[in-house]
């Protein structure tokens, strides 16, 4: 078995002074337009030598409540088309270091700039995650508006599947909207499922509301099994997949593997960090359920900052 440990990366929980003093060593950093003050203040911190703001227009943004400077909107496009759009109306410097504040940005689009950042030959950039104090509604809380378009698989996470089903394993990050997390079991009702749950949560009350919109939402014949990876730590996140999938897949062989990150944008980092490392062009695919709209402000309160340096991993035997 090739060795590889994705928890050799690096993390660090930084205050905001020293978020101040360490993003001046930046190239880039790149924020997505929303009404919470984890992200607004943030953007305010940081002395990178150029910051943009990108719009999703799922949030609902009129062109008057919009940023006035390095403000991109490259429309409501897929994730792929989002950032070749971006690419084509900044011509953002992306030699240099990059960060990216996984915070506001959507999840499909936050697995998709690793994609986008590794296909370019970058072998390495920061992502930044700030998390909320408490989420405004509790287990209640709507992060899309509406109903769910379609299940699909994210660009540039496409899998070659084959026809033999007998033994697929679906994996889903969950997170509080119940919605999500059925439309993607649902989609692969053949499937096994397993759950992996942010433990420890960003915060106490998270784990228990997690928990409870995961119980409501997965109807299967039989109890999905659980894993945990830590909420705010996308390295942990990608290498219990890592360990999960070559357990099951040494048991009996998995026939299709879907990956569905329905948490944390940290925990979405990671799915699409082991994906990208170890899943592709391979029975595997990344599926996400589509909404039209999506809340601009879910959460209240700044607490804890975190820095995260992403980079390329190779296998060694």
């Amino acid at each position: 078995m090739m060795s590889l440990d994705y928890r050799i990366l690096y993390r660090e929980e930084l205050s905001g002074d020293e978020l101040a003093e360490r993003s001046r060593e930046w190239t880039l950093f790149i924020s997505a337009v929303n009404d919470t003050e984890r992200v607004r203040d943030i953007f305010a911190q940081v002395n990178a030598a150029s910051k943009h703001w990108l719009v999703h227009d799922e949030y609902g943004y009129a062109a008057d409540e919009l940023p006035t400077d390095d403000c991109f909107r490259p429309g409501l496009a897929n994730e792929a088309e989002f950032w070749h759009t971006y690419a084509q109306q900044a011509n953002p410097d992306t030699g240099g270091t990059v960060c990216l504040d996984l915070t506001g940005f959507m999840r499909p689009h936050v697995a998709y700039f690793a994609a986008w950042m590794f296909g370019q030959g970058t072998d390495r950039f920061l992502a930044l995650y700030t998390e909320p104090k408490h989420y405004k509604s509790q287990e209640s809380t709507e992060f899309t508006l509406g109903t769910v378009n379609e299940v699909r698989q994210i660009a540039g996470f496409e899998g070659v599947h084959g026809t033999d089903a007998s033994n697929d394993l679906l994996i889903i990050g969950v997170g509080f909207e119940d919605e999500l997390i059925r439309r993607a079991a649902n989609d692969k009702p053949g499937a096994r499922k397993l759950q992996l749950i942010g433990l420890p949560s960003l915060h106490a009350d998270m784990y228990q509301q997690s928990v409870l919109q995961a119980s409501q939402a997965v109807d299967d014949s039989s109890p999905p099994s659980v894993l945990f990876a830590p909420a705010n730590d996308p390295f942990v996140t990608a290498q219990v997949l890592r360990d999960r999938v070559t357990q099951e897949d040494e048991r009996k062989p998995i026939t299709n593997l879907y990956l569905a990150a329905l948490g944390t944008k940290p925990q979405t980092l990671g799915f699409a960090l082991y994906y990208l490392t170890e899943r592709q062009h391979t029975a595997t695919s990344m599926l996400f359920p589509y909404c039209e709209r999506y809340s601009r402000d879910a959460s209240t309160g700044t607490a804890r900052i975190w820095l995260y340096d992403v980079q390329r991993l190779t296998a060694t035997n």
